[in-house]
């Protein structure tokens, strides 16, 4: 095995998580091995810092979101509507009829703006007639229609 591999065991033996055999190989490695010794004793270091180390309060939203984890646990084996109402509350953190109600007015704009756009079209539009006269002009000597029916 190589440093780094029994590095990894003894990390895993301090968090509580070693088997017994890789323990032991590796504590017999540490014999012999300076750089995995100094690992230890940061590890250990680290490891007692930590606990030593304040708890930090957390913010009532955090615990008011951990304490909804069950009821969204539940939720996800229910029917979808209530599974859907249950993750708008925890993503939103805003009762179902309200998020109901915007929707709701949402669908009524859109369609009156549908409505308008749509309702442009039934206008009678103006239509405009273009009336195009040209003069009768004689071009060498070439006479127009009206003219050759008079001789």
């Amino acid at each position: 095995m190589s440093c780094e591999q029994y590095q990894e065991t003894l990390s895993a033996f301090l968090d509580g998580n070693s088997v017994e055999r890789d323990a032991a190989d590796a504590f017999r490695h540490l014999a012999e091995c300076e750089v995995c010794r100094t690992f230890l004793r940061s590890a250990v270091e680290l490891q007692r810092s930590f606990r030593a180390m304040p708890v930090p309060d957390l913010p009532t939203r955090v615990d008011r979101r951990i304490m909804q984890i069950p009821a969204l646990e539940k939720a996800r084996q229910r029917d979808w509507p209530t599974r859907l109402a249950a993750i708008l509350r925890h993503r939103f953190n805003v009762p179902v009829p309200a998020l109901a109600g915007g929707a709701s007015l949402l669908l009524v704009a859109l369609g009156f703006s549908i409505w308008l756009l749509t309702r442009q079209g039934l206008v009678p539009e103006r239509q405009i007639i273009y009336v195009v006269s040209t003069p009768t002009v004689e071009v060498y000597g070439i006479r127009t229609a009206s003219e050759n029916s008079q001789h």
